[in-house]
């Protein structure tokens, strides 16, 4: 079972993306973005790595912390990407509509989920 998640954070890392659609997880999402994967990154370390869902869920394996998720707010447009803080105790996601949200010690620089874009962040 280890090894499918590293096959799994390997593809994300060297395909850009991956599309897995399951069940959400009980009492997770509680907007209408899929329960999909769309992206993943690794803590500092390389002993563990996040998975990153368009509902806004985040799930954490290896050394990698569980700082929380967006899962159950409502979101204007899907999470379609995240970034791990330099010490990894923390990542920021970003919303398809320019939207940042921030978890542990990742902070908060500003947003652009408020303002209108000409596209979105990522297609």
């Amino acid at each position: 079972m280890r090894k499918l998640g590293l096959v799994v954070a390997v593809t994300i890392a060297f395909a850009g993306s991956i599309v897995v659609l399951g069940p959400a997880p009980v009492g997770a999402a509680t907007n209408r973005w899929l329960h999909s994967i769309v992206n993943g990154f690794s803590t500092p370390s390389g002993n563990g790595y996040w998975l990153v869902y368009a509902d806004g869920t985040v799930t954490s394996q290896g050394d990698a912390g569980s700082y929380g998720d967006a899962s159950r707010l409502q979101l204007n447009g899907p999470i379609v990407g995240g970034a791990a803080t330099p010490n990894g105790k923390g990542y920021w996601l970003v919303a398809q509509d320019g939207g940042i949200f921030t978890f542990g010690d990742a902070h908060f620089y500003g947003s652009m989920g408020a303002t209108h874009l000409t596209r979105p962040v990522f297609s």
